[in-house]
């Protein structure tokens, strides 16, 4: 992992502890996020259209016994303060004026790359697109001009042999002319999350069956990988960034708690879902995130470091991993825990600890206030792209390799 000087403990992680010397760079942000308790009552949980049942994971909304309320907020909720690093200079001056500033998809779950469609390409590449304000948007568009430029931006930055679009979502801080706002136009979770897990992996290659026309053998035996791509559009991202865990900070095992979204609740992609709209079998529609199958959100933890772009222009993107489901990750997260456990016991650590790749990206909206009462400044407008990408063929499972999360059953 690319680390700071020596020393400078505080760019490493979000300790609780307040610095010494005061803020160290001075849009890092002191923030309070809300984060599932390790202990939040879980249930077991009948997934409505393929009839999955899901043991032992926490439901968001919805009524009944165990059932998040205000009453009840506080069983699976608390609040944490933790530091969210300016992601351009947090790993060093060297690091910054590099690709990514630094941030590696695989060591770290996340890379900042040019916006797709930012500005015309040079001859023979593809051109410039430009999102019209909110209120003023069409889907289609975005879907047949933008989503072929995030495609070819997608394979070029990891390598992909095929990548697939499943959809997008426009997002902004502007109230509607009632003066609320809604779930398609605010951020669609409070909390720490993915929007995937583990066991939308059966359904991801039933889909690239059905829906894209990949031959069976070949989607059963391909690793795949739910990528998305976040980016401001209209303005730079002066208010409710985006802020991500830095996978590398985390033991996906002991962190990560299953969560599912109760059907009836808004995240602005019940679109994909209309049968009028959308008239395509279970089977063929877009995966709908934590409702299909449970997604994963974080506990608090004091080693993990949080990244956020300041005032992330309308040219930057960032690409970050909602699930990595090949094998290779599986198997090189267990010899990374084997080293690791080797190296505390004394033995020679057996592939080590740098052989583990990061397997999911958790992030979250948070208001920054260091443009608190400059009036001039707009809100976020953003567009969010999920991408699902196909790799080589994987070589069969070592014996003993987990294939993903125990409790998430298909």
């Amino acid at each position: 992992m690319a680390t700071p000087p020596p020393g400078d403990e505080r760019r490493r992680t979000n300790s609780t502890a307040p610095p010494s010397d005061g803020v160290e760079d001075e849009r890092d942000v002191r923030v309070t996020m809300q984060f599932l308790r390790p202990d939040a009552p879980t249930q077991s949980v009948v997934e409505p259209t393929f009839g999955h049942r899901f043991e032992r994971v926490v439901k968001i909304g919805g009524t009944g016994p165990g059932s998040l309320s205000a009453a009840t907020f506080g069983d699976f909720f608390s609040a944490h303060e933790v530091t969210v690093l300016n992601g351009r200079t947090a790993l060093g001056p060297e690091a910054a004026a590099g690709p990514g500033h630094g941030w590696d998809l695989e060591e770290h779950g996340f890379t900042f790359v040019a916006r797709p469609g930012s500005s015309p390409g040079p001859s023979g590449s593809p051109g410039g697109f430009d999102f019209p304000p909110h209120a003023q948007q069409e889907r289609g568009a975005a879907d047949r001009e933008f989503g072929p430029l995030v495609l070819d931006s997608v394979l070029r930055a990891t390598g992909a042999r095929r990548a697939f679009w499943l959809s997008h979502q426009r997002r902004t801080d502007e109230t509607t002319p009632a003066g609320g706002m809604t779930n398609q136009q605010g951020p669609a979770l409070g909390f720490c999350h993915t929007d995937y897990g583990p066991a939308f992996e059966q359904q991801l290659r039933t889909v690239l069956v059905r829906r894209f026309g990949v031959a069976r053998a070949e989607a059963t035996s391909c690793g795949i990988v739910l990528m998305n791509l976040w980016a401001p559009v209209c303005n730079p991202a002066f208010r409710h960034p985006l802020a991500l865990l830095d996978g590398s900070t985390v033991d996906l095992s002991a962190d990560a708690i299953p969560y599912i979204l109760d059907p009836g609740l808004d995240t602005a992609y019940a679109y994909g879902t209309s049968s009028s709209r959308h008239p395509r079998p279970a089977a063929e529609r877009v995966p709908q995130a934590a409702k299909d199958a449970p997604a994963l959100s974080p506990c608090h933890r004091a080693r993990h470091r949080w990244v956020f772009l300041p005032d992330m222009r309308e040219d930057e993107a960032v690409l970050f991993k909602q699930y990595d489901f090949r094998r290779e990750q599986q198997q090189q997260q267990q010899q990374g825990k084997q080293g690791k456990q080797g190296k505390q016991q004394g033995g020679g650590g057996g592939g080590g600890v740098a052989k583990a790749r990061v397997r999911a990206t958790f992030h979250v909206a948070f208001e920054d206030p260091f443009h608190d009462g400059d009036e001039e400044k707009p809100g976020r407008q953003s567009i969010e792209c999920r991408v699902l990408l196909m790799f080589d063929e994987e070589e069969e499972l070592a014996p003993g390799t987990s294939t993903g999360w125990q409790s998430a059953k298909l």
